[in-house]
């Protein structure tokens, strides 16, 4: 049963995959789970971080439905640092999606990279430039999507040119059938 004991809950000292469990054990309660013509769909996604990836390493999903290789790197300019987003990891987010049908995408920032946004899209050119640089670094690598790990817009400036940002890049995203 859910109480309003789980407003509590971010607060708590638990491990993150712990976290994870509780919070989509929570959503399927409370009957939050995504519905998919008329079936509900529960999603797992799970960051997989550079620095864990070992050439050849084949990782247990788990019920995984959504695998997001961590970490690109905005620029001031609008350009993407995607060094990080090695062939390999690249492989292996392949050889994941062929083996458990789970959705494959890229994230931009994560923490203690935000305030590298702000610049990011700080002007249309510089939107453009980093909407066009994440949807072509999708459609050459066949990722399903993006995720965008701002943390956090700062100000009425920063929230107007991120939301400005994001529409820019779910349009370029949806046309396309990838996910943002």
């Amino acid at each position: 049963v859910l109480s309003s004991s789980m407003a509590d809950f971010p607060r708590m000292t638990l491990t993150p995959l712990f976290r994870v469990f509780l919070v989509c054990f929570a959503a399927a309660l409370a009957g939050a789970s995504p519905r998919v013509e008329g079936e509900e769909v529960l999603r797992l996604a799970v960051y997989f971080p550079d620095y864990r990836h070992d050439e050849g390493y084949r990782p247990t999903l788990y019920g995984t439905t959504d695998l997001i290789l961590f970490s690109a790197t905005p620029r001031d300019d609008g350009s993407v640092d995607f060094s990080r987003i090695t062939p390999g990891l690249l492989a292996m987010g392949r050889q994941a999606r062929e083996e458990s049908g789970a959705r494959v995408t890229v994230c931009v920032g994560g923490w203690g990279r935000g305030k590298l946004f702000a610049n990011a899209v700080s002007t249309a050119g510089n939107r453009a430039r980093f909407v066009e640089a994440l949807g072509a670094f999708c459609r050459e690598n066949d990722l399903d999507g993006v995720d965008i790990d701002w943390e956090f817009p700062r100000g009425e400036r920063e929230h107007a040119d991120f939301t400005a940002f994001l529409q820019a890049l779910s349009g370029v995203l949806r046309a396309e059938t990838r996910v943002l």
